[in-house]
């Protein structure tokens, strides 16, 4: 499965520059998440050791979201990380119960530490998990090859319609922002990976991972996700093969009619 991966949840820019310098000094695997679907995408890889979720104010979500992790994935090391001068969350008792609540780190050299911990309480983990229950079974790896895969192929799902019909209503009123719309396609994780695969592939050939949705729209722009939904959308209403009105005739059309132009 490779080096393990520690998820930051947080909408923060100077806090993904802190965590990326720092994971990078210490050769660490460090994926970032602003949104519940990119935590569903990150987490369905199987190979997360930690959540570390950043609650910048009341109003933050970041406790919302490890208490959902660990309601879904109980063997995954929680962290909230708080600002000083922050009051207490309405949840901060619950999250207590399944996280370890720690100041943010604001230098380089705190947040090292930080991933340093969680490398050490990760082995203690691994020595003391050792028993002959799991010696005796050395198939067990299959299940996550199974999940593996499945998370690989989620775009290949339909796209939820009434999903798409509200990215090109958004994208059709001019006051709206990316972030809006990066919020309304979060929504269908099948179209979430779609758009992340896109701005992966060597289409862009950037020099770094896009791990979040909210930035594959920035870098791909309001036009480029309206065209991805009408896609969708004309795409869902023709079968595969049928006739002259199947998917493969139609997109022979197309190209004509380019052309032709």
């Amino acid at each position: 499965m490779g080096k393990s991966r520690i998820v930051v949840v947080t909408d923060k820019e100077p806090v993904r520059r802190l965590f990326k310098s720092a994971a990078a000094h210490l050769g660490s695997v460090v994926s970032f998440a602003s949104t519940r679907s990119d935590l569903r995408i990150l987490l369905g890889r199987n190979d997360t050791e930690a959540v570390l979720a950043h609650s910048s104010g009341p109003n933050s979500l970041g406790a919302e979201h490890l208490l959902w992790v660990h309601k879904h994935y109980p063997w995954i090391q929680l962290i909230l990380m708080i600002e000083k001068e922050e009051t207490s969350p309405s949840q901060m008792r619950e999250v207590e119960k399944v996280a370890r609540i720690v100041a943010r780190p604001k230098t380089l050299a705190e947040a090292q530490r930080l991933i340093k911990g969680l490398a050490r309480e990760e082995s203690l983990e691994e020595t003391s998990s050792i028993s002959i229950e799991t010696a005796d079974f050395p198939a067990d790896g299959v299940d996550e090859e199974i999940i593996e895969s499945i998370t690989q192929l989620i775009d290949q799902l339909p796209a939820l319609p009434w999903v798409v019909q509200r990215i090109l209503n958004l994208i059709h009123r001019e006051e709206s922002s990316t972030k809006e719309v990066a919020e309304v396609i979060s929504l269908d994780p099948a179209l979430a990976a779609r758009v992340l695969r896109l701005v992966n592939s060597a289409l862009f050939a950037l020099a770094e991972p896009v791990t979040t949705v909210h930035h594959a729209v920035r870098l791909l722009g309001l036009a480029e996700i309206r065209n991805l939904a009408l896609g969708l959308k004309i795409m869902d209403s023709l079968v595969p093969e049928q006739g002259i009105l199947d998917r493969g005739s139609f997109w022979e059309h197309n190209l004509a009619c380019a052309v032709a132009a």
